[in-house]
């Protein structure tokens, strides 16, 4: 690659590869955390972190990333309400949010769900578990698409049976 022009070509296919790539939004408080899962993810996404509710609401007021992964206890601007917020906005109550957190009781579980978001994962999901819940979410497409676990308003409605939906992500649990 002594070439500019080879350089060049190389940085215009990174580039487009790159663009390519679907992107997340990864809200957590435990930055050691935070880099491990993105070191994860790297390879497949775009991977923007912050660490706080308040920033995920300043980067989605600028950015409509492809997917958020929310952390459900955080100082100041707890995950619950971060979602209820995005929700709450027009512009941004469309983007999906899946819950990554290490509260796996039933009651944090219960009232998560309430909220209605497009899935609950564990922070204990190994590296493997979560590429392949990220691949079969992204694989399905968007939920909106989906009228078996989704209303005229496009808001999330539990039912017993979706087979449309992404089968870890859907109401069929509830």
């Amino acid at each position: 690659m002594d070439c500019p022009v080879e350089k060049l070509d190389y940085l215009v296919l990174a580039n487009d590869e790159n663009a390519r790539k679907k992107s997340i939004l990864l809200v957590d408080d435990d930055v050691t955390f935070l880099k491990t899962v993105k070191g994860w993810l790297a390879s497949n996404y775009r991977v923007t972190i912050v660490t706080s509710g308040a920033q995920a609401l300043m980067y989605i007021a600028d950015n409509k990333p492809d997917l958020i992964l929310l952390d459900y206890e955080m100082p100041v601007t707890s995950g619950p309400q971060v979602l209820e917020m995005i929700r709450s906005e027009t512009r941004t109550g469309t983007i999906p949010v899946i819950f990554l957190t290490g509260k796996g009781d039933r009651e944090s579980v219960v009232k998560v769900l309430a909220l209605k978001p497009d899935g609950y994962l564990l922070k204990s999901t190994d590296k493997a578990t979560l590429l392949k819940s990220l691949e079969d979410f992204f694989e399905k497409g968007n939920t909106s698409s989906c009228t078996k676990c989704r209303n005229s308003e496009n808001q999330r409605i539990p039912t017993k049976n979706a087979p449309d939906c992404r089968r870890v992500f859907c109401w069929d649990f509830v």
